[in-house]
């Protein structure tokens, strides 16, 4: 999953950051400001409502979040689900089924996110 993440984000120009844990995701989030983020509904070990990351995200100030592209992946979600992706406060919701496709899909998403 991660390698066909990056090589998608390398292929659409994004330079990106890998994080190893909750804290290090987190830590980076507090002083960069990144133009897209994907993140697994079970990073680090987490279930969904308790993903550290997410809720992080969340929770960030309405100025600070309307910046940041958020991608959630995960098998109980359905790809560019509208509704799951606004009962997560996520932008775009991707099922791993999907992500031969996630350039494209990210390409669809982004467009929707900047109107």
């Amino acid at each position: 999953t991660a390698e066909v993440v990056k090589a998608t984000l390398r292929e659409l120009g994004f330079k990106f950051h890998l994080a190893e844990t909750s804290e290090m995701a987190i830590e980076r989030l507090r002083y960069t400001n990144y133009d897209c983020i994907v993140v697994h509904e079970n990073f680090a070990g987490s279930l969904l409502r308790s993903n550290s990351v997410l809720n992080y995200l969340a929770a960030l100030p309405m100025a600070q979040r309307r910046y940041s592209f958020v991608c959630l992946v995960g098998p109980s979600f359905k790809t560019l689900d509208a509704m799951q992706a606004f009962a997560q406060s996520v932008h775009l919701t991707l099922n791993p089924a999907d992500l031969p496709n996630l350039g494209p899909i990210l390409k669809k998403g982004e467009a929707e996110f900047e109107q």
